[in-house]
This record gives C-alpha cells, structure tokens and sequence, in this order.
C-alpha cells in the first residue's frame, strides 16, 4: 500500500506547525513537521507492506492525521483525521486515487465541519499486478486548483458528507455450539453445566468496535442490545464486520462471524436508500469442531473462507440516521447538554447507561406528550465527539418475524462414486442437516446419570433399526415447553465401499441392481420463520442470470468457428433476457411479500430499478451487434451478468443451508454445502430452486482440502419445502423410482404426527436397462508441466457410474495423441429412455501424469455428457465393430468418428535465439530448434556460435503432414530447442507448445468474404451512435472517403444548447492569454497542449457517462421500447470540417507501445521457453522457468499431395537476417512515482540507459529529493543486430555514501520494434509544425 503526502491546506489553527501521521492496519509513519504555516508542503512517499488474505487486508483502515506538534512529543493537538479502508481503495480504476485532497474532520469535535484538506496519492498494488500509469498529471499551478472538484472520494459520491449514527441492534442467538465436547466433557461430569461458552457480539466497523454485554454459560444468549457507531455518510467502509465471541480467561475465541456487505444493504444512487437490515435472522457458519482446543478450521470462525458447518444464528437489525449538516442546525441547549451528559457518560463508561434506558422506557409510556425530542428528531443534532455506546433495547415482541413454520428437508442418494481410495472399506454413513436439525452430535443428556458410552450404544441400536435419530432430548435445554420432535431420518445406514470396475483406483457404493442395496433416502422436520418470498425472488433472478451466463458462453464458443451465426444467436440471448426483466417486474408487483421488513420493501424498488437499467443496456447492444463489435457486445453483457448476479444475492436469508456430511463413525471426512434457495420448492415454476426436485450431481471436498479436490461424487435428489406441500417430495421423483415406506408391524405405534406425511426410507427401480459406453479420446493439448524437464507423461483416467478406465501413457509431452477408444462394455441404468436423453448421467475425464516413482500428478479434470443412440435407429448409423491392436492392449477410433485427415504444409521461419541461459553450469553454444506436430518432426539446421551471431543462417523448413480438416482439432505444435554438447550429447534447454495452429494459416482462408456482407456500405449507412459530435467518431466510421455533405451522422442535441454557452465562457479566458508566438513554442509545449487535450477527453467521457445514468432514472420497461423506435428519426447535421490547432499535438498512449501494437510481433514473433515443474500461478516460478526465447514464424495451409511445389511462401517480402548495424535514440521525459530509496522517503534519480555492453548514464547531473522527476534527456547509441537487441532503461537513486540504490528498469525489444511493419504509422501527428 503505497501512500504519497504531497501537501495541505486549510488547516484550522493559528500558527500552527503541522505533520501528518499516516497510520494502516498496525503500522504507523509520519511526516516531518513544517513550522508555523497552515499551508504545508510535504511531498513524502510511505509504503507499507502487507502479507495477508484480501478478507483480513480489505478490513483494514487507512488513516490520515494532521497534528500540530510542539517541542514536546506528548503535547501534540490533535487538528483532524480522514480514513478510508482497503477495500474501498481498491475498487478504484488502477486501484489508486492520484493526487485528491482528503478533507479532514475531527472525530472529538464533529459539529465543527471540515479542519482542512491534505493532498494524497493513494494506490495499492497486489504481488504480479502491473503499475500503470497515472492516466494524467493533474493541473500543477496551485492557485487555480479546485479542491472541491478533487477530493479524495469514490466517483459521484457528494463532496459534503454529514455525521451518521448507524445502530446494530442485537436481539438474541439460538443455537450455538455448546463447545462441550474434548476437554470439557470431562469438566461436565463433574460440575451441573453443559454449556461451556459465554458468548458476546463484537462488531467492528470503520476501524471502531464495539462489544454486547456477556451472557453467561448458554447457547441461547439474550441480549437486547444495540451498539451505534457515529460516522461520516456515505462512509468509506465497506463492510460491518459481526462477530460472536466465547469469553474465556485465556483470551476470547471467535465462535462464528458474519459480515454485513453495505453494497447489498443499500444503494447509493439517485433515489436510493441507506444502509437497513432486519430484524432479521442471521445463519452462521463455522468449523465442525465442537471444542476450542486444537481446532484446525479455526480460521474459518474468523469469517476466512467459506464456513463448513452451522454453528447457530443470531438475529440482527441495522438503521442509519444521517444528522443534517451542522450549519443548518438550530441549537436547543437541552439537547446539547443531554448530548453531552451522554458523551461525559460514554467515556466514563459507567455501567451500562441505565439512565438511557429509563428515558427510553417513560417515552414508550407516553409517546403523546413528547417527553423527549430526543429519539424523535435524532436528525437534528450530532453528538460532540465520536463515541462507541451500547444501551439496552426493548426486545422484538414476540412473533415480529411471523410464527414458525414447518419444513420438510428430503433427500436420496442416487449414486455414490469416485470415492477417495483413502476411505478403503471402512462403513460410512451420511449425514443430512439443515440448522441444527439432523446433526448427528446434537443428542444431548436428558438424565446426568447416562454415560456417553450408553448413549452411543444405545444411538448405534437406534440406527441398525433404521429409525431417525430422536432429537426431543435437546429440546430439554431450551426454555420453551419441548413439542414432540418428529422423527427425523437424518443419518443413513451404514454402507461399505468397494472399489470401482476395471480400474481399481476409485471406491464407490453400489446402489444398483446387482447389490440388493436400495436407495437411502434422508429426511429432516425442521421449524424456520416463512420468508420464502426472498428466496423465490433470489431464485427467479438466479435462474435469469443462469439462462443468460449459459447463452453467452454458447455464443463465445460460436465466436471461435468461421462462419458461425455468433449475430442472431447473441441478439436472442439479449431479447430474452429483456422479456424475463419484463416479466419479473410485472409479477412483482402483484404478489405481496409476508411480513417485509425496510430492507424488503427497498431491495423490491432496487431491484426494479436495476432491472429496467440492464435491459437498456442490453436493448442498446442488442441494436450495436454487427460480426465484428460482437466481441466487444460479449464483454459489455458479461458486465451485464455480472451485475444480475449481484442482485441475486439476497442478504437475508433466514432458512440455513443445508449441508451433506459423509461420516465414518464419528468422523467427518468430507461436505458438501448446498444453498437453501437453490432447493426450495415453489408452485411457481420460475421461483423454485434450481436443483428442487431433480437428480443433481454433487462434488463433495474433504474440510482445509485444495480449491479443485473432489473427494466423491454424488446424485442426489434434493427437495426442500413448506410441510404443507410436503406430498410434491415425493411426486417429483423421477418416474421409475417407486417410494418404500418402513412396514407398521416392525415399529409397534406410529405416532402419527399432525397431518404430517409419511417420508419413505428408501426407493426401488423398476426400470433398469444395460448400455455400452464408448468413449474416444483423441488428444489433449496445453497440459501441465508435471516433471523437471518441463513435459509430463499423461495418461486419462475415464469415469463413468461406478467404472473407471485408463488410457495407455504418452511419454514425454504437453499435448497427448490417444487416439484411443475405452470401452465400457456392460454399464447399467436406471430410469425410463426419456429421463436419461434429457438428463444424462455425466462422465468424468481426470488426467494424472505418470511417475515411475511414487503416486500418479493429478493434472486436471474435464467433464462431458454422453450421446444416447436408441437401438430403433437404422442399420447404417449403427455403431461399427472395434478394432483392436493386440500388441498395444487398445482399441483404437472407428472411422466415422475419427476426423477426417487432409494434407497441410508447414512452414517455419528460423530467425535466431535470444537471451539463453546456462544449462547444467555451461553456455548455450550450438543450438537447433526441433518442431514437433502430428508425430512428425523439422529440424532447424545448427547455429554454429550462438556467442558470436546468435541468428540462423538457413531461414526456412517445412514439412507436409496429416492434419483433420477442422482446424480446432489441429493437434498443438511444440518447439524442442536442444543444445550440442562434446560428443554429440544433446541437452534439451526449454520447449514451448504452440496451441493454436490456425492462427498462423493465411488469412485469406475465407474470412475476408464473411467480414465484407457483414457490413453495409458506407454511403447508405446511419451509424446507431447517439453522441457523436467529436471528430474522432467521423474517423471511426470510416466515412473519410465521404464529402463531408454527404456523410448523415446524428448528433446529440445537448451540444447544441452547450455549445452556444461554452462560447460565452471562453471569451473571458481569450482576453486573458495572448497566442503565443511561433518562436516560443518548443517540443515541451506540444507536450502539455497534449495532455491538457486528453485531460479534456477523459472529463468529456466522464460527463457522458453521468448523463447516461441520470436518463436512466426515468425509465421503466415500458418505455425501453419507445427508445428503440426513437432511432429512426435523427437528425441529420452538416459537421464543420476540422479546423486547425493552435499547437500540433503529439499521440499519448495510456500504455506502453507493445501493447498497443500486439507486441511488435506482426510478422516476427517471440516464443518464450520454458523448463521445469510449473508450479502454482508464482510469478517467480515463471520467471526461473524461462530458459530463453525463440524468434520465428509459421505458416499452415492445405496443399495438395500430388503438388510437389517446394517454393516457401514465408519469407515473401521479408527481409534477410543478415547482422545490421542500427542507429539508436532513447528520449527520456519523464519519470512518475517512483518508490522511494533514501531514509527521508525520497530519493535522487538519474538515468542508465544500457545495450549489450555499451552504456550511457546521467549521474552527473541528478535530481535531488524528486520522486515524479523531469528528465528531458536525450541518449544516442549505434547498435548491431542481433548481438545487441535488447535496451534497457534503468532508474538509479544517487548516494553519497555507499553504491547507488536501484529503483526500477525497463526492457524494450528494439529487434521487433525495427523489423516491425507499425513503424511508420506509431502515433503519427496530422500535420507538423
């Protein structure tokens, strides 16, 4: 986190000497103190390094103070402070705010304003992200500097930002684990308690906390509390962070945290609303151990990663009052000392303020008197300073949230495979739980007598008779009268795994036929508060998003084939999403929510709201589709996907979800955590779950295992609803599976339970038919590099229901050719033909990479659905026999499914080798590049002194091999680059694996005729761009063939309001500044004339931008389509020719040249080798790996067997690679933000400029104590290709004493910038002074 002090102003004080102390998470530094002004120039550069989790390091608050500092440290007066956290930061373009003033307040005195302003860069850069520039300098003269225009502020936040209480109201919790397991069981034996916590609520919130009173010694904790914190709004924080604490002497322990994200719980746009919340209940999620000791999940209670088990719920309410601005106060002394009293109080911290609470009482006693203005108009007054209270509430009447209603969680386990081996053959069982209800721990003692062992004994015979699990006993413990719990069938019986078919390397239960196994089948009676209307609503715009985030990724798989309806396809995807936006709103409207609290009526309007915006957004795309924008068409409704998913989220969730434990005794090896919402059933089709009531596969992880670790895979059948629907568990089923319920005989007296419906324990098949399975594997391309050479071994493992198969190995490569066919010969199925066409069961491709030592890499895994072919087909389609090659034990691909092969050529360009490191301790001395495709190979010939002329000196091979006509089937090419060694050793140095051959096929393969109908002619053409009145767009239309009188563009009537007024304005500043004369003008002029345009431009886009979302605010979908035909009629306008400027000005990229220009790399490219194991996404490991580069090309394209025409066509047109020599100027402008080296966070830079050997510096003349210094130097050097290709540019840091430090380099390829066809045409000005 990089913080830079330029300066302040304003400060409040009389002569003063100020410093400013900047303070992030725990470290603090400070300026030095400038005496007796209250102007203070600073300049100084602070970097503060963190090695965190983004969770914890976005929490933390970046503080800036400004103190007036006396001769002794402990008198400093405090003048005020501005903070701001991490994450909000970060959510900034480039992650930086560049030169803002922050405005200052004074948290001891807030009814006095703004204390004055400090100007501040902020920026925070994350290990392997690239530092871009600043997009501009801003204006540097100091006295027309706007500092209301530049504050420290996320965009279109008001510059004025008023004192706010915000209130967390905390009711109570219900459910938290009781921590009695370990240790402490042992302790209750002894002593009458079973519940070893004293919980507290600490809530953090802009670097301030503030804590609940303790309950002691229960799992049910009321407090009836509520903490305010008193801060700016908006705030610039961007979460509140809840956390439930166990009080113990050795030090607190978190027991779960929840986090309430201000983004979800307010909207900061026009007509928006403040942050609300509640009352509401909160699940909370956590580790599955029940003890604190030795808890390795721990982290996981602090609110890091995603909890693994429920852990209890605490219920939540939060309101924000915003204090009108302190001049539009009008002071009422009684007010102001009670404010004061209270503030006297809160520091004293007596007790907990019971005088507050007999206040609040007398009020509720008798609101119509008006006792005290106090509650009533909290808009009036700011408290004095800024303090954390907690008082005590009033607790919510009973049934606020509604009365509990009953739920049915129903569940059947359909298959259960690809099972770590690790289980071995050990019974496990699985474990269905929703809240607390069905957890297997939760039995709790009803008589103190009962041992555990008992207990358990006693759990196991209730378990082999398949009855539930009795949960009444943990209802002792609450305080209500315990109800009759139902009988909850929540752990299944125990099963033993056994090991898959064929390839034995996975375990699986078998479910199926063979074994006389049925299907288990779990079920859990649950009592929740109804707020199912939030998750309906969830559903509904999850299933939109979904339905949209699948049409797009059908529409990218489009982009990639020539010829392909990308446009159509991509204009559907948009209208439907369109006609659900419509949809939505108008059925919301209709229906009523049950009990809404402020939050529910808000999010209703926001979401609205938001809808009608998206799909204006993507009516507008939708007309801009033409083949070549639809890239960019892709990425704008990617951004539109990404909002609705936001909008899915609901923030208040009360049923929990639910989680799927597989256990062994005991033991929990592995979860699977599904969202409640996503199983909720609904009569409505459009709000049910998307897995309610269907067979889904699920991936369950072992708890702390890796991101991408599948420990079994399941199908399960999942539906979760109110019990008054209970019957629709059971109807949903797919039809071939028959419900069987446990015989009355067995259990004695049902007690049957008020209308509740019987739940099956488990489902026969009726339908069962065998199926071969084919699988062909043909190649795989850009795998891993598993081994030290930087190649793998890879082989496929192919799963499928309960068998697995293995592919033979390919040694040595990246990119496998199986070309092989597994055969599962007899695989069982369940279910009717039209069950298993729709929804087939999926197969599982895991490729491993063979070791002779040790166990198998796991390299990855890809998922595919089989095809089903119903033998009612016709003979010809049928699939045909196998052929089987005897001595390699495989069958290999029939014809019709193997691609058909056609003749190509390639062609390689060998140009030469760059930057090659030692192997094995020697110099790179003889290299070749040996080509690989298809399984045949092209040897470039030797170079004989890479020392000497590292370029080779026959520039061209090629060979003709077999390739598939589809060119996304090519097989990947991959460079060996080996080196000579004494007696004819070859030592391989680095590879690099070409992935797509086509793009180096010539590109008039037929895409030139497509891109041509696409668009219209010109001359006929209305370009659909609403503003365009800039030049820039007449450019980009292509209309300079044009006259001017005949190009039609529509224009935007504001400018022409604007245009006339903006005049006006200019004549005063055309009085002030004569034109300058020619002789004055320099290079620097062009220069700044030059950025001030760009600074223009950027203000313009961003006008255009908040004029785009103000229209939004009047729409609704209604009249989105009126927009549409409004486009027919614009108007047609003549625009003036350009007139000339002043100054000619220069081209400004925003980024280096490479980037603009692809790299340099039109027709010589740069193919980086690498060797070596890759390792996890490192930066570092990247750079170790990298061996050197390769400079060359290719060119694919099909040919004709019989043509034996041995002409290349590569080298048309390009120049030879003899060695040149070359004349180089390196001008250096400017350097911006450097890191600062010297102790005084300065630093003194000058310039090395170096290629090869030759070297040029200005330590001479260096520029003292400057971080964005000016150079304006100038470096000649003549250089000869290709010894010398690489120019660095070094930044070094003058030191008297001791060497210079390095800042930071530059490297640039001048090969590629010399050889490249863009040279001509960088940034060319239009005319030239």
């Amino acid at each position: 986190v990089n913080v830079n002090i330029l300066e302040a102003q304003k400060l409040a004080g009389v002569n003063i000497s100020p410093a400013v102390f900047v303070r992030v998470g725990d470290q603090k530094k400070h300026t030095a103190t400038q005496k007796s002004t209250n102007c203070p120039f600073y300049n100084e550069n602070f970097q503060f390094e963190f090695q965190e989790t983004p969770e914890i390091l976005f929490d933390k608050v970046i503080e800036i103070k400004v103190f007036h500092r006396r001769a002794l440290a402990f008198l400093m007066t405090h003048i005020g402070s501005f903070k701001i956290d991490i994450a909000t930061l970060y959510n900034q373009t480039d992650h930086r705010f560049y030169q803002k003033w922050a405005p200052l307040t004074d948290p001891t005195d807030t009814r006095s304003g703004v204390k004055g302003y400090v100007k501040a860069s902020l920026s925070i850069l994350m290990k392997g992200d690239a530092l871009s520039m600043p997009s501009l300098s801003p204006p540097s003269s100091g006295a027309s500097e706007d500092i209301e225009k530049n504050l420290l502020l996320p965009r279109g936040m008001a510059s004025e930002r008023p004192w706010a209480r915000f209130q967390i109201r905390i009711y109570r919790a219900e459910g938290l684990p009781t921590m009695d397991s370990g240790l402490m069981a042992k302790m209750s034996k002894v002593t009458d308690r079973t519940v070893f916590i004293d919980p507290y609520v600490k809530v953090t919130f802009a670097g301030q906390q503030g804590e609940t009173s303790v309950a002691s010694a229960t799992s049910c904790p009321v407090w009836n509390e509520e903490i305010s914190f008193i801060e700016q709004f908006p705030p610039l924080a961007h979460r509140i962070k809840v956390q439930v604490l166990d009080d113990a002497k050795m030090g607190d322990i978190a027991l779960a945290t929840h986090f309430l994200d201000l983004q979800q719980i307010s909207d900061p746009t026009r007509n928006g609303f403040n942050p609300t919340f509640g009352p509401c209940w909160v699940n909370l999620y956590g580790s599955p151990q029940n003890s604190t000791l030795g808890d390795v999940h721990q982290a996981l209670n602090q609110g890091l990663g995603e909890g693994i088990f429920y852990r209890g719920r605490i219920l939540l309410a939060l309101s924000v009052e915003v204090y009108s601005s302190p001049a539009a106060v009008n002071t009422d002394i009684a007010s102001v000392t009670m404010g004061k009293m209270k503030g006297a109080l809160g520091k004293l911290g007596l007790g907990r303020k019971r005088s507050s609470k007999t206040k609040e009482k007398k009020e509720a006693s008798q609101p119509a008197s008006g006792l005290a203005d106090d509650s009533g108009e909290a808009g009036v007054e700011v408290p004095e300073a800024v303090t954390v209270e907690t008082e005590e509430i009033h607790p919510l009447p009973e049934g606020f949230l509604g009365e509990k209603e009953e739920f049915l969680l129903f569940a059947s386990l359909f298959e259960v495979t690809m099972m770590d081996p690790s289980v071995g053959n050990r019974p496990l069982t699985f474990e269905l739980s929703i809240g607390n209800y069905g957890k297997v721990a939760e039995v709790r003692r009803a008589k103190k007598s009962q041992s555990k062992e008992e207990l358990r004994r006693s759990r196991e015979e209730l378990n082999e008779e398949g009855q539930g699990l009795l949960e009444s006993e943990e209802e002792v413990d609450r305080e209500e009268p315990p109800t009759p719990e139902p009988e909850n069938n929540s752990v299944s019986a125990p099963m033993r795994p056994q090991p898959t078919e064929y390839d034995r390397s996975f375990r699986c239960i078998p479910l199926q036929p063979p074994s006389d196994r049925q299907k288990p089948c779990l079920s859990v009676w649950t009592q929740f508060e109804d707020h199912s209307f939030r998750l309906y609503q969830a559903n509904w715009l999850s299933k939109m998003t979904d339905r949209l985030e699948l049409g797009l990724d059908e529409v990218e798989h489009l982009l990639r084939r020539l010829r392909s309806k990308v446009k159509e396809r991509l204009a559907e995807v948009l209208l439907e999403l369109v006609a659900s936006c419509k949809q939505f709103n108008v059925l919301t409207d209709r229906k009523s929510q049950s009990r809404p609290n402020n939050l529910d009526r808000c999010r209703k309007e926001f979401i609205k709201k938001n809808l009608v915006l998206l799909a204006r957004q993507a009516v507008r795309a939708k007309r801009r589709i033409t083949r070549r924008t639809a890239k960019q068409q892709l990425t704008d409704s990617r951004k539109i996907l990404k909002k609705l998913r936001l909008l899915a989220k609901e923030p208040q969730s009360t049923i929990p979800d639910v989680f799927l434990w597989l256990l062994h005794g005991n033991k929990r090896l592995a979860y699977i955590r599904i969202p409640a919402y996503s199983i909720l059933f609904s009569l409505v089709e459009e709000q049910r779950g998307q897995d309610c009531g269907k067979v889904s596969t699920l991936y369950m992880k072992s708890p702390g295992g890796p991101a991408g670790e599948i420990f079994a895979k399941l199908e399960v059948y999942l539906w979760l609803g109110l019990s008054k629907y209970s019957k629709e568990a059971i109807t949903c089923l797919p039809d071939d599976f028959l419900p069987v319920y446990q015989e009355e005989e067995e259990e004695g007296p049902v007690r049957k339970l008020d209308g509740r419906r019987k739940i099956p324990v488990s489902l026969s098949c009726q339908d069962s038919r065998y199926f071969q399975l084919r699988c062909h594997l043909y190649q795989g391309r850009g795998l891993i590099a598993a081994d030290d050479d930087g190649l793998s071994d890879p082989f496929a493992k192919v799963l499928f229901v309960t068998q697995c198969q293995v592919t033979r190995t390919v040694v040595d490569t990246l990119s496998p050719a199986w070309c092989e066919c597994l055969l599962f010969d007899r695989v069982l199925l369940e279910g009717t033909r039209e069950e298993l066409q729709q929804d087939p069961p999926l197969i599982i491709i895991s490729i491993y990479d063979y070791d002779a030592m040790g166990s198998p890499d796991f390299l990855g895994r890809a998922y595919a659905e089989p095809e089903f072919k119903l033998p009612c087909l016709p003979s010809s389609v049928d699939p045909q026999e196998l052929s089987f090659l005897p001595d390699e034990r495989y069958f290999i691909i029939p014809e019709g499914v193997r691609p058909v092969l056609k003749t190509f050529r390639i062609e390689a360009l060998f140009w030469g080798m760059r930057d090659m490191k030692r192997v094995q301790l020697f110099e790179v001395e003889r290299p070749l590049v040996r080509l690989e495709c298809a399984g045949r190979q092209l040897e470039s010939e030797e170079i004989e002194s890479y020392q000497t002329h590292p370029n080779f000196k026959e520039m061209v091979g090629y060979m003709d091999l077999e390739l598939p006509e589809q060119a996304y089937l090519h097989p990947p090419l991959t460079v060996f680059v080996v080196d000579h060694r004494a007696f004819g050793r070859l030592v391989l140095i680095g590879t690099h694996v070409v992935q797509s051959l086509m793009a180096y096929a010539p590109p008039n393969m037929g895409e030139e005729l497509e891109e041509e109908e696409e668009e219209p002619k010109p001359k006929k053409r209305k370009s659909t761009l609403k503003v365009s009145s800039s030049l820039n767009a007449v450019k980009s239309l292509g209309l300079q063939s044009l006259s001017i009188k005949q190009s039609k563009i529509p224009f935007n009537p504001l400018n022409l309001i604007n245009a006339p007024l903006k005049k006006l304005t200019g004549l005063g500043k055309e009085l002030e500044e004569e034109p300058l004369e020619v002789e004055e003008l320099d290079w620097w002029s062009k220069y700044h004339t030059s950025m001030e345009e760009l600074e223009r431009q950027a203000a313009e886009e961003a006008q255009k931008e908040e004029q785009a979302e103000a229209d939004g605010g009047n729409l609704t979908l209604a009249n989105i389509e009126d927009e549409e035909e409004e486009d027919d009629d614009e108007v047609v306008v003549e625009i003036e020719p350009p007139k000339r400027k002043k100054i000619a000005t220069l081209k400004l990229y925003g980024g280096d040249l490479e980037s603009e220009f692809s790299l340099f790399q039109d027709w010589l490219k740069i193919f980086p080798l690498y060797k070596g194991k890759a390792g996890d996404e490192d930066e570092d490991d990247e750079e170790d790996r990298l061996m050197g580069k390769y400079k060359g090309c290719f060119l694919i394209y099909p040919i004709d067997p019989e043509d034996k025409d041995n002409k290349c066509q590569i080298t048309n047109g390009l120049p030879k690679n003899s060695p040149i020599k070359v004349l180089i100027r390196v001008y250096v402008v400017k350097a911006t933000m450097l890191a600062p080296t010297d102790p005084n966070g300065k630093a003194d830079p000058y310039l090395v400029v170096q290629v090869g050997q030759q070297r040029l510096d200005t330590k001479e003349h260096y520029i003292p104590k400057q971080l964005n210094p000016v150079f304006g130097e100038v470096f000649e050097l003549t250089v000869s290709f290709p010894m010398e290709t690489e120019l660095i540019v070094m930044v070094m840091d003058h030191d008297l004493v001791g060497s210079d430090d390095f800042i930071g380099e530059t490297r640039i390829d001048l090969e590629n910038r010399f050889y490249s066809r863009h040279r001509a045409c960088c940034g060319l000005a239009q005319y030239y002074d």
